[in-house]
């Protein structure tokens, strides 16, 4: 594989990491975002991410998957590339490297060009066009997804549905001026932030976790998540959240997030997150017994989807 553009620079902030030691996932998304932004300089289409745009290239679904945790301190550069290229769309790959050349984590998402007057799809001008076939890449193994299906279209389920589908309520809230993008609408970083300080709530899914014995020994660290995007959501909307097991294995469980509008129900963003035990000490990933596969197993609803 060809090196890709640069299209981020920085380090690990230690603000920016959680009980686990290492930085929270929410930050990942949120350097890949500015990573996009500068790639739309790359494809000769700044004004797609400038305030007063008349375009946006919009994320609608993404895959990202951490490889290499990032403690305090360490730094870390994202390369870019075009794995696809539609009319009004793209595949993107964004890679996060540290600085000894490990891959840290990688995004893959689907984007689409949308116009900021009718927020319908706008074909890409043709300068784009051909910056892109300058930056075309090709998905490396360690991108490639483990534990989610990216054939499967994403269902975008509403309160309706994941209500029927006996999903557990965990958690509500309101979102904030501040987490908006330049266009004035909740940036998807956001929406992950919102995840992962929520998620906690979720004890259902690693009762180890709330065992005294193990307090600040063990916890669970997501390894790969596939997002499904909405309508945008816009500063002041609440939003319910909800969560739900869809299966258990020795090695991983995979959980499904959904955020919906708390007034009509509709979409905002659902997560399929595959993760697993961290033994924090040894900074290893541990086994799920056999008796626990058993109970998490019961609580499980296998129709689960983003």
């Amino acid at each position: 594989m060809e090196p890709m553009p640069l299209t981020w620079v920085g380090e690990c902030s230690a603000w920016e990491c959680d009980e686990l030691g290492h930085m929270n996932m929410r930050h990942y998304v949120y350097k890949f975002a500015q990573a996009r932004a500068r790639f739309a300089y790359t494809l000769n289409l700044p004004e797609a991410v400038e305030y007063g745009a008349t375009s946006q290239i919009r994320p609608t679904d993404c895959h990202i998957r951490y490889l290499a945790e990032a403690r305090p301190g360490a730094p870390l550069l994202i390369r870019s590339g075009v794995l696809a290229l539609s009319d009004h769309g793209a595949d993107i790959l964004h890679i996060m490297y540290h600085v000894d050349g490990r891959p840290a984590a990688t995004l893959r998402e689907t984007v689409e060009h949308i116009s900021q007057r009718t927020l319908g799809l706008f074909e890409w001008p043709q300068r784009t066009r051909d910056a892109a076939q300058g930056n075309m890449t090709t998905l490396p193994d360690f991108a490639r997804p483990r534990g989610v299906d990216l054939n499967a279209a994403p269902q975008r389920p509403d309160a309706e549905q994941v209500k029927a589908w006996g999903q557990n309520y965990i958690g509500t809230g309101v979102f904030l001026p501040e987490e908006a993008d330049s266009f004035g609408r909740i940036a998807q970083p956001a929406l992950f932030g919102r995840v992962t300080s929520t998620v906690g709530h979720f004890d259902q899914a690693w009762p180890e976790n709330y065992d005294a014995d193990n307090y600040g020994k063990i916890s669970g660290a997501l390894l790969e998540a596939r997002l499904a995007f909405g309508p945008d959501a816009l500063p002041g909307q609440a939003y319910d959240f909800y969560s739900g097991i869809q299966a258990v294995t020795e090695n991983v469980r995979t959980l499904v997030h959904i955020m919906v509008n708390a007034e009509d129900g509709s979409h905002i963003m659902s997560m399929c997150g595959v993760g697993g035990l961290m033994d924090l000490t040894a900074r290893r990933h541990m086994k799920t017994g056999k008796a626990e596969i058993k109970s998490l197993s019961a609580l499980a609803i296998e129709e689960l989807s983003i």
